[in-house]
């Protein structure tokens, strides 16, 4: 009789093995004996009375406030918001993802200079730099139509 322990194949996700080894060759362990501590702590953590458990989830919830978690409550609040980002980014399709229109959230540089050369505040010396910088702006956006049409 080889054992009496039922042998289950499980898949994990390759990033989570490969800590796993690194993690166990630490602790003398294999990757399996570590993941399987791994398991046996999560187990155990969850059968721990739900007082803290709860507060973690209330604080990830936003019903209770961070900075109110005992310490071994914020290193479970960490462990859990590391665990959904990247469960997010695992999930997210970036490729298919719109580009923002940047011309629309990106100020006018013309209206900026303008705006900081009549700033009371602004020495006159800076006003004086911002207005040359203004004229200059203008300058190449008005010969930015013609080298492009120069170029076809």
């Amino acid at each position: 009789m080889v054992g009496t322990k039922a042998e289950r194949v499980t898949r994990f996700d390759e990033a989570l093995f490969e800590t796993a080894a690194a993690e166990g060759s630490r602790q003398s362990r294999s990757a399996r004996q570590q993941l399987e501590h791994w398991a046996r702590l999560g187990a155990a953590l969850s059968a721990q009375v739900e007082a803290p458990l709860n507060r973690v989830r209330l604080a990830l919830e936003g019903t209770i406030a961070q900075r109110d978690l005992t310490l071994d409550e914020a290193r479970q609040f960490d462990a859990a918001i590391a665990v959904r980002i990247d469960d997010a980014v695992a999930q997210a399709d970036f490729a298919s993802a719109s580009l923002p229109n940047f011309a629309e959230v990106s100020p006018d540089p013309h209206r900026v200079l303008a705006d900081l050369a009549s700033r009371a505040e602004v020495s006159e010396r800076a006003r004086e730099q911002l207005r040359e910088a203004l004229a200059t702006l203008d300058q190449a956006l008005e010969a930015e139509p013609q080298s492009a049409e120069a170029g076809r």
